[in-house]
């Protein structure tokens, strides 16, 4: 071989080793992307989960807060019935 095919030969082996170095640094950035997407998506989860944990133990809050008003209106309302049974009549 001559010396220019050597020359050409070795400059086409460092392009073809810086273009599969950059190909497998590229590589390792869409796989670190895909990785901070996953970690993102799982703690975009985790915080909805929570919230919804947060809405379901207000929902039962809120429910046996009704049962307790409701309660309480039908003890007024007793009493009231018992009120007006009771009163004179005019």
């Amino acid at each position: 071989m001559t010396s220019e095919r050597l020359k050409i030969k070795l400059e086409a082996s460092v392009y073809y080793d810086r273009f599969i170095t950059t190909l497998s640094n590229q590589t390792e950035m869409v796989s670190m992307t895909s990785e901070d997407l996953q970690q993102q998506y799982r703690e975009a989860l985790d915080e909805t989960l929570n919230q919804l944990q947060s809405v379901t133990l207000l929902i039962a809050q809120i429910e046996a807060k009704m049962d307790d008003v409701r309660e309480s209106m039908q003890s007024l309302s007793e009493i009231m019935e018992a009120i007006i049974a009771t009163a004179p009549s005019d």
